[in-house]
């Protein structure tokens, strides 16, 4: 465990803090916007972290998130039938010149009830920290233009001081699973955020608005063969703003699950294409073998802002580590 440990924070110094939160393997790890998916795990616990790149050819400072979870089931050793599960979020954007600075700190808390013995449900709230702060001694401004440069020992005409503002948050969401089989299982879920729409503004009135989101993942083996099919599906809509991604991954099983036990501990290789709406086309690809995950992505930008970044529309990449105290992961993931 020591050893897991170092590693994710070896990976979190690559990881430097994207306004506009956009990550393109969403699926990777849905508690980060739906709570009631803390937890959904084929094993105990779960650490996980990723960081995005996006529009770098726009900007020498581009907009760049990281995030960071850990996920445990509370006492689904012992109780398979109804448990809690609870963890920690951590998530940090960062952009533009003056280093404008979204922090989120939370802690999600849900409890999973068994309807049957293929179907589960899970209800979930998150409460933490929302943070907004910008350097706003870092901009230069037109009165400061010399007629060959910006001269900073110029005084600028306009003052914006450094700001730091920050509020509680408050989310809440639904999460339903079903297994047909050890390699057969989709879920879905909904959930509301910014509930409390916290005015997080500088100087005047910014509210967050509520933020829905719909979501829908599966896992489907094929059979006798040695391939199958993960799509994935979702919506999010906040204001006058939506973002809709839609696609699936091939996944080949580079090592079969065991047929003469109930452990299941495949390695997995997988490719994936997937469509965001009015803005993009992702491909993605990961690898998963005895517990560990790792993956990458990359934005292609087919919007009119393709016109200007060249079509690179960002990067992206991931680390998990599933851990099962009892060493007996049953399900695909």
């Amino acid at each position: 465990m020591r050893v897991v440990t170092w590693v994710f924070l070896l990976f979190a110094q690559m990881l430097v803090a994207q306004q506009g939160r956009n990550f393109s393997m969403w699926q990777e790890s849905s508690l980060q916007f739906n709570p009631g998916a803390v937890g959904h795990l084929d094993g105990n616990m779960r650490l996980f972290a990723n960081y995005r790149n996006q529009y770098m050819t726009l900007s020498s400072t581009p907009l760049q998130t990281f995030s960071f979870s850990f996920e445990s089931k509370l006492i689904g050793t012992k109780n398979k039938n109804n448990y809690f599960n609870t963890g920690i979020i951590v998530m940090n954007d960062i952009s533009g010149d003056g280093s404008y600075t979204v922090t989120q700190v939370g802690v999600p808390l849900s409890y999973s009830v068994k309807l049957d013995e293929r179907s589960r449900l899970a209800l979930g709230v998150y409460s933490g920290l929302y943070q907004r702060s910008i350097q706003g001694n870092s901009f230069t401004w037109d009165h400061q233009w010399n007629g060959q440069f910006f001269d900073t020992d110029i005084f600028p005409g306009e003052v914006i001081n450094n700001a730091n503002i920050g509020t509680f948050d408050l989310s809440a969401g639904l999460m339903y699973s079903y297994t047909f089989d050890k390699t057969r299982r989709f879920s879905s879920g909904y959930s509301l955020q910014h509930i409390l729409s916290p005015d997080l503004a500088f100087n005047i009135e910014d509210r967050l608005m509520l933020r829905h989101n719909l979501h829908f993942n599966a896992n489907y083996k094929i059979d006798g063969e040695l391939i199958g099919l993960s799509p994935a599906l979702l919506v999010m809509l906040q204001g006058p703003n939506q973002n809709v991604m839609a696609g699936t991954n091939l996944d080949f099983f580079l090592r079969a699950p065991s047929l003469r036990t109930m452990f299941f501990e495949p390695t997995i290789f997988s490719v994936g294409l997937h469509y965001r709406l009015e803005d993009a086309v992702i491909i993605n690809s990961y690898f998963m073998t005895k517990g560990w995950k790792i993956g990458v992505s990359y934005d292609t930008t087919l919007s009119r802002l393709s016109k200007f970044n060249n079509t690179f529309g960002g990067v992206e990449i991931f680390l998990s580590y599933l851990i099962d105290t009892k060493r007996q992961r049953k399900y695909l993931r």
